[in-house]
């Protein structure tokens, strides 16, 4: 299994400390995986020149950890951070997929990286994991966070929660149950040890008179410092207090006068950041340690403090009640609230505790243990084949990409009958002839869609050849083997990636590919792997629709919504619904529209649902089953790409065909403007180019040696 692990919180030669329990958990994950991590940085022009950033690549923890750069506008636009995330990222990750493509997206937090990593897992077909902190709370109050990581949960493969709590509102945000799995944080029971409390007080500085708490958070209101110190104020005066974290949002001065207010100075010690290595010393310093944040997924300092066997006295939020037991290794209190913290505080610094029984908890686990419980849930999400019995939604999801794919053959079934005659004549005109001195030759289709081009090939060589059918969809799968009928027993299909083929080099004699190179991500990397399984002096045979291509392109249908809001709202007529759907939205989404009544209608009656889908919900399932967005890198005319991917192929063919058999000039301003009209609602007639190249074979006398 190879993983590629997100996490903008990370250790970094700039800050080691920062996400460190990230780190001990992916360190521990590494040794039974293939993993890597990316850290995304947020960087600003100007304001980055100021503070130092890690190296593109640095290794900690035995772990390779990647540093690309995403733009970040601090103070404003906090619903966009995904976005920019995304899109700072993904020409790192694409770069990245091509050295090394990895079998599944693992994220941790989920804003941004959550959401993020959805962006691009989409584009780039690549399953997604999120594993769900305390970073999901203030997603709640903002409507455009909330959706963002709405839709990010319910297309993630697995969801792992630090809490139960946490794993609730992913559910209520429409994650599957059984997608949903709870698996709290651990701790590095080697580093944080039960160790002498009067050893780690000299060695601190501290006093060794007196009853000392600690509390070890980052200096911010959140955090219950506050609380905190009210509490202290109510307690005996040789009990003192030392705060280890470092300043976040400009609070420490607010604290340091709270200090002074209640006077508390001579019992409070600020100790500010400290280095990971001393914090054992802290928690084993202390009495009992104490964290009265407002809000927390599943705190590791509670776990390192018990670690140490040092009790808790913690708030009830987040995996804290499935961590603290009340007279067992702490106790727990409401969210703020000073009086009912300074009591639990008295009870728990009166009594005697045995610290090897507070480490003896059950909640004290190995990071070991936890990576188990994380590789099983991966593994799991892998295995888990669509439409498997028992996932009722991946069952839906077959079941609706079936009734939406006959309903568009019904509805353009005259197009597709015209569109097929042209191809024929390409593959039966050109393809055939050439192939069929081959003889037994090996062929692989790729992107094989309905099974067009291996029936006519089938029908065009006779019974000797042997075609491999290669599809990442096993809905085109099925339906290649429904269109051969009894050909399909000599006719292998294999669901697999065009990026990555599962063949060797100079495998197969020829590849053909019909009409779906714009309909993959990552062009370059697909004709790499053509260049690679070809044999010298095979034949790669190209249809390819420019128009698709760059009709299906976020810029232009941008435009197209600019245009078409300005056009709607400056006229009087209301009764251009039609108009509006197509000038509005992607040819896709036209079809959604036109194909949701008959969709709801067949699952209705089928008992599939309770009530009928949504247009985005038909959507969601439509790009659950397709991959999503893709990147339609080839543009409108693929020969400059072809020529960079194959240097020194022979151009056996080249024809440039509308859809009623006239030749198309090669460039021109004339076809660029009738394509636009015909995309405002213009009658247009479809583009097909379509290529049959040859690799060079190699020169006399050059063995395979």
């Amino acid at each position: 299994m190879r993983i590629l692990s997100f996490s903008y919180c990370f250790p970094s030669s700039v800050d080691r400390t920062w996400g460190v329990f990230i780190l001990q958990r992916l360190a521990a994950l590494g040794r039974l995986v293939d993993l890597e991590v990316a850290s995304p940085v947020p960087v600003f022009p100007v304001l980055s020149r100021l503070r130092p950033l890690p190296a593109a690549r640095e290794e900690h923890g035995g772990l390779a950890v990647h540093y690309p750069r995403f733009l970040y506008v601090p103070g404003i636009l906090k619903t966009m951070d995904a976005r920019l995330y995304a899109a700072g990222v993904r020409g790192w990750l694409e770069e990245y997929l091509r050295r090394r493509p990895v079998d599944l997206l693992d994220a941790h937090f989920v804003w941004p990286d959550g959401v993020g990593v959805h962006r691009l897992a989409r584009r780039l077909g690549i399953p997604y994991a999120i594993t769900l902190r305390g970073k999901i709370y203030p997603c709640l109050e903002s409507r455009s966070m909330k959706r963002q990581c709405a839709e990010a949960l319910r297309g993630a493969a697995a969801v792992i929660s630090v809490d139960s709590r946490m794993a609730d509102i992913a559910v209520d945000l429409g994650a599957l149950r059984e997608r949903v799995h709870v698996i709290p944080n651990g701790v590095d029971r080697t580093f944080f040890s039960v160790q002498d409390r009067a050893a780690a007080r000299r060695r601190l500085g501290l006093p060794q008179d007196g009853r000392l708490l600690v509390t070890v958070a980052h200096l911010k209101a959140s955090k219950g410092h506050g609380e905190v110190l009210q509490a202290l104020a109510q307690l005996p005066p040789d009990v003192r207090l030392v705060i280890v974290g470092g300043e976040l949002e400009g609070y420490r001065p607010a604290l340091s006068a709270l200090v002074e207010r209640l006077g508390l100075r001579d019992r409070v010690v600020l100790a500010g950041k400290q280095p990971y290595e001393r914090i054992p010393l802290y928690f084993s310093a202390a009495d009992a340690s104490v964290l009265a944040s407002w809000r927390e997924g599943c705190p590791n300092v509670v776990l390192e403090s018990l670690a140490c066997g040092t009790p808790v006295v913690a708030t009830r939020v987040g995996a804290v009640p499935d961590l603290v037991r009340p007279d067992g290794n702490g106790a727990i209190v409401p969210v703020r609230d000073p009086a009912a913290l300074a009591d639990a505080l008295r009870r728990v610094l009166a009594r005697s505790w045995s610290p090897e029984a507070v480490r003896g908890s059950p909640a004290v686990r190995s990071w070991d243990e936890v990576v188990g419980n994380v590789v099983a849930v991966f593994e799991e999400a892998l295995g888990r084949p669509a439409g498997k019995t028992g996932d009722a939604r991946a069952a839906l999801v077959c079941r609706v990409n079936e009734l939406y794919h006959d309903l568009q053959a019904a509805q353009f079934n005259s197009v597709h009958q015209f569109r097929h005659g042209v191809e024929r004549q390409f593959w039966q005109t050109v393809v055939i002839p050439r192939l069929r001195g081959a003889g037994s030759a090996l062929g692989v289709d790729l992107c094989t869609g309905t099974g067009f081009v291996p029936g006519v090939l089938l029908d065009g060589l006779g019974p000797n050849v042997r075609i491999m059918c290669l599809d990442l969809s096993e809905d085109a799968l099925r339906r290649t083997r429904a269109a051969l009928g009894e050909r399909a027993d000599r006719t292998p299909t294999l669901k697999a990636d065009c990026r990555a083929l599962p063949l060797p080099d100079g495998a197969v004699d020829w590849v053909s590919m019909n009409a779906g190179l714009h309909h993959v991500p990552n062009p370059e990397a697909v004709l790499a792997e053509v260049d690679r399984i070809l044999k010298p002096g095979g034949f790669f045979c190209l249809g390819y629709e420019p128009n698709a291509a760059f009709f299906s392109s976020r810029f232009v249908h941008g435009m197209e919504r600019v245009i078409w809001h300005a056009f709607w709202y400056l006229s009087p007529w209301r009764n251009l619904r039609r108009v509006r759907r197509r000038l509005g939205r992607a040819p896709e989404a036209d079809e959604a529209v036109e194909h949701l009544d008959g969709i709801n209608e067949a699952l209705l009656k089928e008992g599939r649902l309770s009530r009928p889908l949504s247009l985005a919900e038909l959507r969601e399932l439509v790009d659950v089953h397709t991959g999503g967005e893709t990147d339609h890198g080839a543009g409108l005319y693929p020969d400059d790409l072809l020529r960079r991917c194959f240097p020194g192929y022979e151009v056996e063919s080249l024809l440039m065909t509308d859809f009623g058999g006239e030749m198309l000039r090669r460039h021109g301003w004339a076809r660029s403007a009738f394509d636009a009209l015909g995309r405002m609602g213009f009658p247009r007639k479809g583009r097909l180019f379509s290529w049959m190249i040859r690799k060079p074979s190699k020169p006399e006398g050059v063995s395979d040696r």
